[in-house]
């Protein structure tokens, strides 16, 4: 069972070895728990993926949701209804838009 005063994340991010160095990162960490992530390389080319990591995320009910730039652009772009329905589901959960800045900080090159 999670510990209360712990913060449930769930990472969706395009870029495997980002998501990979974040893992790492925040399962260091005694007051994170991650309960769920998603490589999703193309919102538009992957929708089955995107489907299934947006129902994930709906279903893990995390605290915040750690997601990508590029994969908002594409969702906002082919159908943004789908990160809408994680927040309508998920009314207490934050969603914090990964930048490239952060992504250099941790040490991954993000050049898609």
């Amino acid at each position: 069972m999670p510990d209360e005063q712990s913060i449930s994340i769930a990472i969706i991010d395009h870029d495997k070895e980002f998501l990979e160095n974040s893992l790492a990162l925040l399962r260091k960490e005694s007051d994170i728990r991650v309960c769920t992530s998603h490589l999703l390389i193309s919102f538009v080319k992957e929708s089955s993926i995107a489907d299934a990591a947006t129902e994930d995320v709906s279903h893990s009910q995390p605290r915040v949701l750690l997601l990508s730039q590029m994969v908002i652009r594409e969702a906002a772009a082919k159908d943004l209804k789908s990160i809408l329905k994680i927040r309508d589901k998920n009314s207490n959960m934050h969603i914090v838009i990964i930048v490239d800045q952060l992504c250099r900080r941790i040490g991954a090159d993000r050049n898609p």
